[in-house]
């Protein structure tokens, strides 16, 4: 889709940006995918971590602007030739009172139904396929030498003519690709010692390649072993404790909007996993994307909450210790079996003697918000929507305003259901 590349100066790249198109219909979207954002989970010394987030806020801050300008400030201007300068000069009132490590680029592109930008800046049609894209080029961060490149964040979104009131605005349905991962990371190389010493802890802790001592088999009893001489205890380097379950299969979900000041939207992704979970309250993942991590329960006064996930877990937030006991500054959640979550229920109850009141309890279980859209597997438009676009294709720009209204007000009704 794009007229010009996104790319960067640095060497040592720790992003990339993913453009892609739907060939059948259209549907464009970007992303920025990074390598080495493991590095606030895995507090490797090695590795700096200045760079990294700055890549993260401002993407989370990229992201955050692209779904502003998706909601009124395109709505007001999706038919008007003058919409990238519209919303250019929304995406910089969004970013007032904050400084923008380099500098803003916001595109708003016609996409035809072969995934072509159209050439005119007049739409005829009265249905508009509208691919919108938010970037920061030339990202600095201060103590590194050149850029560290470009962040991007779009999305496509339907929508329809105003209707001839003079002051009525355009009418924008539900983004058409929010299925797609806001955030996703790989490691590094320089990564790997981190994550193979939590997977040492964690094996050392399990018993696996430690050798008991002596023994004998008892013949009368398949496989018994009576030890010759007292066992020591395993060592337990990471002080994980007596374990709860072992290689349960789970997830790590990990949200970048409390990087950024105020409130917003989500901004995360997850990943299929392995878990290892303790009585300490201790977890170890393994995930493709990670390596081994080790995390902690996020301790609550309302005790332990937790929401549904998918395959019959439930997702419980967790804490990223980092160096010098502090805390990674983003938000996380691992999918554990009910059992687990009850039993972490019962070792660390609810704090009580301090004023717990009723809002409070709910205030944390709304710290889960973010995490169940996750669970969603099943995207918000079916078949319904490409009878749309081929309908308004064979229109050629004459489809009146009230069948326009009319088809895009049922996708708008599937959206909100959703």
């Amino acid at each position: 889709v794009p007229e010009q590349q996104l790319h960067g100066t640095t060497s040592s790249p720790l992003h990339m940006v993913w453009e892609v198109v739907e060939p059948l219909t259209g549907i464009a979207a970007a992303r920025t995918y990074f390598f080495g954002a493991t590095g606030l989970l895995q507090s490797v010394a090695s590795v700096p971590l200045e760079p990294i987030q700055t890549l993260l806020r401002t993407y989370a801050a990229v992201a955050a602007c692209c779904r502003y300008l998706l909601a009124l400030p395109l709505a007001a201007c999706a038919f008007s030739p003058q919409r990238a300068a519209e919303l250019q000069q929304a995406a910089a009132t969004f970013f007032a009172g904050g400084a923008v490590p380099g500098r803003l680029e916001v595109a708003c592109l016609p996409m035809d139904s072969m995934g072509m930008p159209l050439s005119a800046a007049t739409i005829d049609n009265g249905i508009a396929l509208l691919y919108v894209r938010v970037a920061v080029a030339d990202v600095t961060c201060p103590g590194v030498e050149g850029t560290l490149g470009t962040v991007a964040f779009g999305d496509s979104v339907f929508c329809v003519r105003p209707s001839e009131q003079a002051t009525a605005l355009g009418r924008a349905c539900g983004v058409l690709t929010s299925d797609m991962p806001a955030f996703t990371c790989w490691p590094m190389q320089e990564e790997s010692a981190r994550s193979d010493d939590v997977k040492s802890g964690l094996e050392s802790c399990l018993g696996i390649g430690f050798d008991p001592g002596p023994s004998v088999a008892l013949g009368h009893r398949s496989g018994v072993r009576v030890y010759l001489e007292k066992r020591t205890p395993l060592p337990d380097p990471l002080e994980l404790g007596a374990s709860i379950d072992i290689g349960v299969q789970s997830a790590l979900a990990v949200d970048l909007s409390p990087l950024l000041s105020g409130t917003h939207a989500p901004i995360a992704g997850h990943v299929q996993g392995t878990v290892w979970t303790f009585e300490s309250g201790k977890i170890v993942i393994v995930t493709a994307r990670t390596g081994h991590v080790l995390m902690r329960v996020k301790h609550g006064r309302a005790g332990h909450v937790s929401a549904e996930a998918a395959n019959g877990l439930v997702w419980i937030l967790a804490d990223v210790p980092c160096l010098e006991g502090a805390v990674a500054p983003i938000r996380a959640a691992v999918a554990v079996p009910p059992s687990t979550a009850a039993r972490w229920r019962a070792l660390f109850p609810m704090l009580e003697g301090d004023g717990v009141e009723e809002a409070a309890v709910f205030g944390e279980v709304d710290e889960l918000n973010w995490v169940k859209s996750l669970s969603a597997g099943e995207p918000i438009l079916d078949h319904r929507f490409f009878a749309t676009l081929a309908l308004a294709e064979a229109h050629a720009g004459r489809m009146p305003l009230d069948a326009c209204n009319a088809i895009l007000g049922e996708i708008v009704d599937m959206t909100e259901a959703a």
